[in-house]
């Protein structure tokens, strides 16, 4: 420990000088105040002075009011010696600021003591130095892991809310700097051209049209020079803790530099194996990113890939179920235009399409007779239960097909009609049953012309032989008449 020893009468200097020595401490002398004064203020000052009261140019209470007016948290400790021991001189002198008084003459053995006691005070100042330093150090980490962490939490949302993927990207961007406070954030994808080439997608942080400027800046730049290209390139965040120091890239980390960024990092991220992503996030500090953030905004990254990935399979699902649709639109069409009745049944004979025929034939609308059970509800009392089970047998097994076959059924309003149905398979890409496809021509009528026709027939053939009965008989009897 460096100790100042400051009096203006040499022999003092020289024994203290050497007493300090001697117990272990280093001594810088002054010959007077002003010079304690000029040593006091230089960088590497000692903590420690022993001051004497009465000195020219500046005595030692000037010097330790000056101390105590500078802003600082820790000023030297500072030990008094003078002849004056009145209670009076000893108030004014710890007024002024000084932490001891030793008035001379003085023993060594109590000088000792007193720079023991200054000295432990030191080193529980410094302890306590470390340890604020410390808390804050921490405090300072733990702002940046929650700032991270908020994010991590508000992009869940963002996922959940985002309607596409501009939106989700721009909306990160904004988050990061109108909520967690990074100077600049934006994300770049890779394109799909041979070469590597990082295009910026969202930004936030810039001024109008300085993303249009990003990408023609990007078209023909080689990534392997940005922190972002290196970050993909290696799949490792790239991290610049200070941009004015740092050597290894181009003139852009210079303009950013200008701009008012002082650290960056670049977080590589994967969206599918033909195309990968960097979040990239610029703060105003150097050094601003932590171990902890660090994770945390990898996490963000890796829900970005995710989230970038689900909305482009839920837009890939879309114009599928979309064309699913016109494709459904167009048969449900060809179907209506068909004069017979057409269903679709599912495994478990359940109506999963219907033309406007079969609806008409049923007297119900498409939308009642969508899911209904072909054989519960449209079967006879009958005959619904047997016609079910083989129904469910022929689905299971592929036992009992027919391709045509005739067929009574109650409609909605509960009249019963006749139709004549031809009757195809389902089948999946496996060649598995799903189900099977009717067509129906209604023949009730026809029918009951048959039958009208046959009764009437039974009548006709029944009369002609009544006839012919009678007819034998008159026979008969003119016969038997003659002979007598």
């Amino acid at each position: 420990m460096k100790i100042l020893v400051a009096d203006d009468n040499a022999s003092v200097r020289r024994i203290l000088g050497a007493m300090l020595t001697a117990w272990g401490y280093t001594v810088v002398i002054a010959a007077d105040g002003r010079e304690a004064w000029n040593i006091l203020q230089q960088k590497d000052s000692p903590h420690f002075a022993i001051l004497d009261w009465m000195m020219p140019e500046m005595d030692g209470i000037d010097i330790c009011k000056n101390l105590r007016s500078l802003s600082t948290s820790f000023p030297p400790y500072v030990i008094l010696l003078t002849c004056r021991g009145q209670k009076e001189d000893v108030v004014a002198g710890l007024a002024a600021g000084a932490d001891d008084y030793v008035t001379k003459p003085f023993e060594a053995e109590e000088l000792r003591a007193r720079v023991e006691v200054g000295k432990r005070y030191l080193e529980l100042q410094n302890s306590l130095k470390e340890r604020m330093s410390e808390l804050q150090q921490q405090g300072n980490e733990l702002r940046k892991s929650n700032r991270a962490l908020m994010l991590l939490n508000k992009s869940n949302h963002l996922l959940a809310t985002a309607r596409s993927e501009d939106e989700l990207l721009q909306n990160i961007c904004n988050e990061m700097v109108d909520s967690a406070g990074y100077r600049l954030a934006w994300i770049g994808l890779t394109s799909e051209s041979p070469n590597l080439r990082l295009l910026p997608i969202a930004q936030s942080g810039f001024e109008n049209g300085a993303l249009e400027a990003m990408r023609l800046a990007w078209s023909d730049a080689d990534p392997s020079r940005s922190p972002a290209g290196k970050a993909i390139l290696s799949g490792r965040p790239a991290i610049i803790r200070n941009i004015l120091n740092n050597k290894n890239y181009s003139h852009r980390l210079v303009e950013a530099a200008s701009r008012g960024f002082a650290s960056l990092v670049s977080i590589p991220f994967t969206i599918a194996q033909a195309q990968q992503g960097t979040l990239n996030i610029y703060a105003k500090e150097p050094d601003a990113f932590d171990g902890e953030e660090i994770k945390l905004l990898i996490k963000l990254a890796e829900n970005l890939a995710y989230g970038i990935n689900s909305t482009r399979t839920a837009r890939e699902r879309r114009q599928f179920e979309e064309e699913l649709q016109r494709e459904r639109d167009q048969a449900q069409l060809y179907l209506d235009v068909a004069g017979v009745l057409m269903v679709a049944l599912d495994t478990n004979g359940n109506i999963t399409l219907i033309n406007k025929k079969g609806c008409s034939i049923l007297d119900d609308s498409q939308q009642n007779l969508l899911g209904k059970n072909w054989f519960s509800d449209f079967m006879p009392a009958d005959s619904k239960l047997e016609l079910e089970a083989s129904y469910l047998s022929l689905m299971e097994q592929g036992i009992g097909f027919q391709e045509y076959f005739e067929r009574t059924i109650v409609t909605q309003s509960g009249s019963q009609r006749v139709l004549a149905v031809h009757a195809s398979l389902l089948r999946d890409k496996d060649a598995k049953i799903t189900g099977a496809l009717l067509s129906g021509e209604d023949i009730t009528e026809r029918k009951y012309a048959e039958k009208a026709l046959r009764t009437s027939e039974e009548n006709y053939r029944s009369l002609f032989d009544r006839v012919v009965s009678s007819t034998s008989a008159i026979a008969a009897y003119r016969s038997g008449s003659e002979d007598s």
